[in-house]
């Protein structure tokens, strides 16, 4: 019984916050939601399988942006796309031990916390690697409130002071052709079905997934379950352009993800609330540089033109930066296609070098 009144509030909590436009409002306002109720009540309890419901079904939906167009789109973009996704996950590293040092948070978690991947998957993975979710979730949000409000300006300051320019549009680099932006803007949807098919397609397409996250739990490799689900509705998808999943079914990953969480958080967690502060912005600071240089980097050695080099190397949620960069005049479909490339990599590798440093040096 209390399992369906956990889920309810974190329900409510989703509604909430993201009827108020809050980033990542839909785990966050369950996470909310649920904390409250267990700091108030102590009877915030979810079953185990619940996160595996959860990673099966975030593994499914990231999968589903595998396609065969987007990996031939993505060949053109091998060098900034590497870059950045090397870059990045080196910083992500180094900010890691950074807070290790100044904080007394256990290894992983501080690797993990400071991973540039989306806050929704780095705390599944969390979850199975058996780091403190509750600090996860607390600085990865920062991390993507902090870069979505200060980045914009301080990118007005760079093209003001540096390159002498204002974002009025397109800077004088050669941007992608209007056919490659137009191909890249298309969603790979199945061609239009009728109600009873698209069921049957989403359940297909959950299956895939379903099965990929008991290989990933049966080889026992850090996270394995959101890891392997990908992999499998990635190559359904490269194979028949027909993955399908509702949004409803991937809200419903968020709101269980918000909810286990959610119940990590009791009075211990407000009362050490206050140390969080320094590693907090050491973080956020920390990633600012990284994107400053990495922006310069990409402009001046790959093909990328100056709007979308500084949207494409900030480690923020894909679709705020797509949506913010073509606002300023960037191509919002490629800084998307790499933001993409960038979280799916950081799944499947992240995971494995934090478990491997962590045997090392723990």
């Amino acid at each position: 019984m209390m399992i369906i009144v956990g889920l309810a509030i974190a329900a409510a909590g989703a509604l909430v916050f993201n009827k108020l436009k809050i980033p990542a409002g839909i785990m966050i306002g369950a996470l909310t939601f649920v904390a409250i109720f267990n700091i108030t009540t102590g009877q915030a309890d979810f079953p185990p399988y619940l996160k595996t419901m959860s990673q099966i079904l975030t593994g499914t939906f990231i999968g589903m942006s595998i396609r065969g167009d987007v990996v031939r789109m993505l060949k053109t973009l091998i060098i900034p796309a590497l870059a950045i996704v090397g870059c990045l996950m080196a910083s992500g590293i180094a900010i890691g031990f950074l807070v290790y040092t100044i904080t007394d948070y256990d290894l992983v978690t501080c690797l993990l916390a400071t991973a540039p991947g989306g806050i929704v998957d780095m705390t599944l993975v969390g979850m199975d690697m058996g780091a403190d979710t509750s600090v996860m979730a607390v600085f990865h949000l920062v991390r993507l409130v902090g870069v979505i409000c200060i980045w914009p300006p301080l990118s007005r300051i760079i093209l003001k002071r540096i390159y002498k320019t204002e974002i009025t549009g397109k800077d004088d680099k050669e941007p992608a052709d209007a056919a490659h932006k137009e191909k890249s803007d298309q969603a790979a949807r199945p061609e239009k079905l009728d109600l009873k098919s698209l069921i049957k397609l989403n359940a297909l397409t959950i299956a895939v997934g379903a099965v990929g996250g008991i290989i990933g739990y049966l080889l026992k490799i850090p996270a394995g379950v959101l890891l392997f689900s990908m992999l499998a509705v990635g190559i359904m998808n490269i194979k028949t352009n027909r993955a399908y999943m509702s949004t409803s079914m991937r809200r419903l990953a968020q709101v269980v993800a918000g909810a286990m969480v959610g119940q990590s958080f009791g009075m211990e967690q407000i009362l050490s609330a206050g140390k969080m502060i320094m590693p907090a912005v050491v973080i956020i600071l920390c990633y600012l540089l990284v994107s400053v240089v990495l922006t310069f980097f990409l402009y001046k050695k790959s093909s990328l033109d100056l709007l979308s080099a500084i949207y494409s190397g900030i480690p923020a949620g894909a679709s705020e930066m797509a949506l913010i960069a073509a606002d300023m005049g960037a191509d919002g479909p490629q800084v998307a296609l790499l933001h993409m490339a960038r979280i799916i990599f950081v799944i499947a590798l992240y995971p494995q070098i934090v478990f491997v440093l962590v045997r090392l040096f723990t």
